[in-house]
């Protein structure tokens, strides 16, 4: 019975995802929910913001973290964007786009130098995004030290983006 409500949903999927896709309807009107969460590192409580598109329903439509950089030189010297994710009926809307350009003005209203988007390194779309909205790749040589600290915590090879501010 589970594998038949499984195969059904993924029927159901990808029948609402052709549709869009073929109707070439795009998101409109996309309102980014801003909330405060808190990630725990070493015995410390981090601020972490969570920016979810959600849909003239109010129905959420994917996420995408951001988080104060756990190794601070200074105040607000970098924060980091990671875990984006659209829902597949969404995608090829410019929800992503939306989104990251949320996570970015806030970012340089909280005074932010830099931005380290880290993105898992087979996600070819994110990749392309992040790219096209202005960030640079990074190579592992050209990281710095509290970048190579932050990916150690990923399990899965990633790629390093960063997008500084003051350059914009």
């Amino acid at each position: 019975m589970k594998m038949f409500y499984f195969t059904l949903r993924k029927v159901m999927l990808n029948a609402i995802y052709t549709y869009y896709k073929l109707s070439n309807k795009k998101a409109k009107k996309v309102l980014v929910k801003n909330e405060l969460s808190y990630f725990n590192h070493l015995n410390t409580s981090l601020p972490v913001r969570i920016f979810t598109p959600l849909n003239s329903s109010k129905n959420a439509m994917g996420n995408l973290s951001v988080m104060v950089g756990r190794y601070q030189e200074k105040d607000f010297q970098y924060c980091l964007l990671y875990d984006l994710y659209v829902k597949s009926i969404y995608r090829k809307r410019h929800i992503a786009k939306k989104v990251v350009l949320s996570a970015i003005k806030f970012v340089q209203r909280e005074k932010f130098a830099n931005v380290i988007a880290i993105i898992k390194l087979a996600n070819t779309p994110s990749i392309n995004l992040f790219l096209k909205m202005g960030f640079q790749l990074v190579n592992n040589e050209e990281l710095y030290d509290y970048e190579k600290k932050e990916i150690e915590f990923y399990k899965e090879p990633v790629v390093v983006a960063r997008y500084e501010i003051n350059k914009q």
